[in-house]
């Protein structure tokens, strides 16, 4: 039994760290974007696809992260 709750204890630690991740980054990115939106003549048109990207590249991070801590 102790086992079982030490992976559910770890799976839940994991889960958590890459929520975060994801939200760090996705938020720095975003952002990032904003300021590029406000200072430049970048056309909001691009907000779709670069809400795409960022999503994507968030994702991303965290499979680094997780393939690079086996």
């Amino acid at each position: 039994m102790e086992s079982y709750q030490g992976n559910a204890s770890k799976t839940i630690k994991n889960i958590g760290k890459g929520i975060g991740i994801a939200f760090i980054s996705t938020i720095v990115f975003l952002l990032i974007f904003a300021i590029i939106l406000t200072y430049t003549n970048v056309s909001e048109n691009t907000i779709t696809p670069v809400i795409i990207i960022v999503t994507a590249i968030s994702i991303l991070l965290r499979k680094l992260n997780w393939k690079w801590k086996d």
